[in-house]
């Protein structure tokens, strides 16, 4: 063989090689399925029935499982399949049901030897997942109608069309909703079905009995399909049959959950009257000794048997224990005998912080424990109490049951989520106000997830700065900023987006002009998912920069030479006493990475978060000189990547100081001699609600961009006052 040919034949295997092992992808096959139904009272109807194979529209004829999404348009699932083909799947349950019911004295397939006494048939008009917008339905519809074998009469006939909401792109939710339908439609229908064939079987015996009299044949049922909206209308009004006979059955926390059932197990299920992470676990007992736990609002696999549920907040004795039966093949329902508390911390503003409170039982004065409620700004979300009905009373932490000031009450009730307001001074703790949140506008407030904040103001400081490009000594300014956020919040996912603007002038006792002091402005955006209570990754992105001309004064007029990267000359700037060192976005630091973030302390008075993963920081000089030894000297842009950190504390000393510091460092991977460090630390005495004193002490370490001193320090005393825009 060739080369040329031996390569030729080689690419081909090559080209070939990836599709010949390409993996196909997997069918999956459904069947509809549902434990067997409680025998009906009273003695079975000596009568034998017939189940004859149900009509099916030939739509849903094939065993590829329907979708769609226009009531023109029909799709199928390629991969979705059931198991067998869909009449002869619904019409086996349809006999089973009839046979375990108890309601007659035979049910058969097909023509015996002898006649059966009634035929049941029917027809599936509707087996499908329909998508109607964003909102996702099962679609059952059905009619079945009893006929007598000997004349051909309709003695009795019933139909219905039923849509379930369930998730999107959920098919097992979507299988699951289509066997809880047909079910509780059949367990109506034997129950609709037993006076019926009692009255047949008796009209019947008195028409052969010598001297009875012939019984007038039984009108058929007017029972049809509900008004049909079309497929892409709203779904048709629930009708719980009596087994299960729950509000539970179409919950759609139950819907949404995709656990599967295996052989031999049953589930238990609890609603979460808020969102399940934000709830308390759930345990299950069995003879005293736990063996198995789980979450409101999903659910929890167990072998049949009978259990205790232990669910809530406080200690042990204070917590819910519910007794449970589980069956095979089934999902036992809890409905709600508790109740759900959502207490949301605000300040007078009405802006959620960290403010905490206690929770007493209003009537045995018991304590449930210490509440907080949620800093949003660091991804934190508000955790629910799950409590006995009554009533509550919610106190200052430290406070006793017979504080008459900076107290409030609540009642709960049995099934319900009370969402409480409690307005407190974020200074001194005391309450300013309390209240329930109206359920309605709790459900439509269009902020629940998307939440801005945005606050201007100004200060007067006196400023001490090391700094190379700024004056030493001590100088007088006047700055503005402008802080913003916005916060997006659906649990376990929070992304926060943080804007800050700050400009500053200063005015030296040397110069008769204001010179450009403070100007930055940051952007950045963090998302994090919460894993567990304390841990959970995340991933952030920002930049920083600054937006006016960056200039550099002197005391008296001199010459300054401009060199190039070299060091070699360019030109002098003669007689002058200020300089440009950069322009619009000069420089321009960009920061991205991703990694684990860890909640140390979470407490009252003390607040401790770190943040470690990888991390590049790439930083852009954008014609940004540096001024030493009466030169200019041009900036190289640089590339940092490596172990980015960041911890972030807050510490309460009195009702009116408090402590903050962020530090945000990156070790670069080819060497700590280039370690970045920025550090922000600031002490703040609240003199009002719009004005505060407060120290700043800020210092930035950046080797590669500083080529005087590596590390510079700021120095601020501020008179600071604030107002919240939104």
């Amino acid at each position: 063989m060739s080369r040329d040919r031996a390569l030729l034949v080689l690419l081909l295997g090559l080209l070939l090689f990836p599709a010949g092992c390409a993996k196909p992808t997997p069918r999956r096959f459904y069947a509809l399925t549902f434990p067997p139904a409680a025998t009906l009272t009273g003695q079975p109807a000596p009568v034998t029935v017939r189940v004859k194979e149900l009509a099916i529209v030939p739509t849903y004829a094939s065993n590829e499982l329907v979708f769609r999404q226009d009531i023109h348009e029909v799709q199928y699932y390629r991969t979705r399949r059931w198991s067998e083909r869909p009449q002869q799947m619904i019409t086996r349950l349809v006999r089973q049901a009839l046979d375990r019911s108890g309601l007659v004295g035979q049910v058969t397939s097909g023509l015996e030897e002898r006649p059966p006494d009634f035929v049941l048939g029917g027809e599936i008009l509707a087996l499908e997942q329909l998508q109607a917008g964003e909102e996702s339905f099962a679609h059952l519809a059905m009619t079945l109608q009893l006929t007598r074998f000997r004349d051909e009469a309709v003695v009795w006939r019933r139909g219905f069309d039923r849509r379930v909401k369930v998730p999107p792109d959920k098919v097992r939710a979507v299988v699951r909703a289509i066997s809880s339908t047909l079910e509780q439609e059949l367990q109506q229908a034997l129950t609709e079905l037993a006076p019926v064939l009692r009255g047949e079987a008796a009209a019947e015996a008195a028409t052969a009995t010598p001297g009875g009299t012939t019984a007038a044949p039984a009108p058929a049922s007017a029972v049809h399909p509900g008004p049909d909206e079309g497929p892409m209308g709203p779904p048709a009004p629930a009708r719980l049959g009596p087994d299960p006979a729950s509000p539970l059955a179409y919950h759609p926390q139950l819907l949404a959950d995709d656990t599967p059932l295996p052989a031999g197990r049953g589930a238990l299920f609890l609603p979460a009257l808020s969102q399940p992470e934000q709830e308390p676990s759930l345990a299950v007992y069995a003879d005293g000794e736990q063996v198995a736990g789980g979450r409101m609002g999903e659910r929890v696999v167990l072998r049949p048997g009978d259990y205790q549920v232990r669910l809530g907040n406080g200690a042990a004795e204070q917590q819910l224990a519910l007794p449970v039966r589980i069956e095979e093949g089934r999902d036992t329902l809890v409905v709600p005998t508790w109740a759900a508390l959502e207490v949301r911390v605000v300040n007078d503003r009405f802006i959620p912080f960290r403010g905490g409170y206690e929770l007493l039982d209003g009537r045995t004065r018991e304590e449930y424990g210490l509440g907080f409620g949620a800093d949003e700004e660091q991804g934190e979300t508000l955790r629910v109490w799950v409590l006995r009905p009554g009533l509550y009373k919610i106190i200052r932490p430290g406070g006793t049951y017979r504080d008459r000031t900076n107290f409030a009450t609540v009642q709960l009730d049995p099934g319900q989520l009370t969402r409480f307001t409690l307005v407190l001074d974020q200074d001194t703790g005391d309450f300013r106000g309390a209240g329930v949140v109206d359920a309605r506008e709790a459900e439509l407030d269009p902020r629940r997830r998307w939440r801005p904040r945005g606050i201007i103001g100004g200060d007067l400081t006196f400023n001490r700065s090391t700094a190379a490009a700024s004056q030493d000594g001590w100088n007088l300014d006047v700055d503005l900023f402008f802080d913003g956020m916005l916060t997006f919040q659906q649990q376990p996912h929070t992304v926060v987006s943080r804007l800050e603007l700050e400009e500053g002038q200063t005015r030296t006792p040397e110069k008769d002009r204001f010179t450009n002091r403070l100007d930055r402005i940051y952007l950045h955006t963090i998302y994090s998912y919460e894993l567990l209570p304390w841990f959970g990754p995340y991933a952030r992105a920002g930049l920083e920069s600054a937006l006016l001309t960056r200039t550099y004064d002197f005391d008296q007029p001199r010459d300054v030479e401009e060199v190039d990267a070299s060091g070699e000359h360019v030109a002098w700037q003669r007689d002058t006493d200020r300089v440009e060192l950069g322009g619009f976005l000069s420089p321009l630091q960009l920061k991205a990475g991703a990694g684990g973030n860890f909640q140390l302390v979470h407490t009252t008075d003390l607040d401790l978060a770190l943040r470690v993963g990888p991390g590049i920081w790439p930083t852009y000089a954008r014609g940004l000189l540096a001024f030493q030894n009466d030169r200019l000297e041009p900036v190289a842009s640089s590339l940092l990547y490596g172990v980015e950190a960041t911890v972030v504390g807050m510490v309460r000393l009195t009702r009116w100081v408090t402590l903050t510091s962020e530090v945000d460092t990156l070790v670069p991977l080819d060497g700590l001699g280039d370690t970045e460090i920025n550090w922000r630390s600031q002490a703040v005495l609240r003199l009002s609600s719009l004005a505060s004193l407060a120290y700043r002490f800020n210092l930035y370490r950046r080797p590669r961009l500083e080529l005087a001193d590596p590390t510079t320090t700021e120095q601020f005393v501020q008179l600071r006052f604030s107002y919240t825009l939104f």
